[in-house]
């Protein structure tokens, strides 16, 4: 499978952070199973873009390693120090696994309720239904 390239990571994540944030309807089964079926469709990619941001990023780390040893700053600084010099020059695709991180945990969580909704609804129509054929 092709991996993403940063820059298609980047509005892929933009495009889905702003569909999560819609508000949206809760109150209208069909609108819940939309949304359910949206959100599921995000969930499939962020699991992917979150594999590719990943790949990314320890590509950008290995390279940042390979630079501190060719230019020998690992026999004069401490670990920690290379380390937190490595970590700031991957800065941007932390923050770009971060993110894809937080939009697949908000997709999972809004899945959940859109779940917890339907459910809810069907339960409510089910027993108005019922209620309103002649049942007591």
């Amino acid at each position: 499978t092709m991996v993403y390239p940063i820059d298609v990571l980047k509005e892929k994540a933009q495009e889905y952070y702003d569909i999560l944030r819609f508000d949206y309807e809760v109150n209208d089964i069909g609108v819940c199973i939309n949304r359910a079926k949206e959100i599921g469709e995000i969930m499939v990619d962020t699991g992917k873009m979150l594999a590719d941001a990943k790949w990314h990023l320890d590509e950008v780390m290995r390279g940042e390693f390979i630079k501190v040893i060719k230019e020998a700053v690992c026999d004069q600084l401490p670990p920690s120090a290379v380390n937190n010099y490595i970590k700031v020059a991957c800065k941007e695709y932390n923050y770009i696994v971060n993110w894809i991180e937080q939009l697949d945990k908000d997709a999972k969580y809004q899945f959940d309720m859109m779940r917890t909704f339907i459910s809810r609804l069907k339960n409510e129509d089910g027993y108005y239904n019922y209620k309103h054929n002649g049942n007591t």
